[in-house]
């Protein structure tokens, strides 16, 4: 530790000798205090759900409304609206139903399939082809 000191600090600041400011409590507002609440609530509904059968999208909502509840909540009901990226909350909607009716079609073995029919790897033997058409789309990915 001392090593990465004489890095970052000159002798006369490795000296100094630190004081660290001491809180003898934690205050907490009504709105800190809601908001922990709720927060460790959500969390322990999210854990348990195989007990109680009630989703985590349905928790969140909740939450959320919680939060923005009109006597007790914690932000106001327009600043959370805005607060949300709705083009985000579409765009992941659409692709979970999108996705889930691939599955449940076969269209997603299907294009599997053909996309491996297609480049000769139906067989599997090519591990070295796979690794570089992984490491490729990677690399193309962490470029942009």
């Amino acid at each position: 530790m001392l090593g990465r000191l004489r890095l970052f600090l000159t002798p006369e600041q490795r000296r100094h000798e630190l004081q660290a400011p001491q809180m003898e409590s934690l205050p907490l507002s009504r709105a800190e205090w809601t908001t922990l609440f709720i927060t460790i609530t959500m969390m322990m509904l999210w854990v348990t759900e195989a007990w109680h059968d009630i989703k985590i999208a349905t928790v969140s909502v909740l939450g959320a409304l919680a939060l923005m509840a009109p006597f007790g909540g914690v932000i106001k009901w327009k600043d959370g609206v805005k607060a949300v990226s709705w083009d985000l909350v579409i765009f992941v909607g659409a692709a979970l139903v999108l996705g889930k009716s691939l599955i449940e079609t076969g269209a997603a073995n299907w294009i599997i399939e053909q996309l491996f029919a297609a480049s000769g790897l139906s067989d599997g033997r090519s591990v070295l082809l796979i690794l570089l058409g992984l490491t490729s789309s990677r690399s193309r990915l962490t470029s942009t």
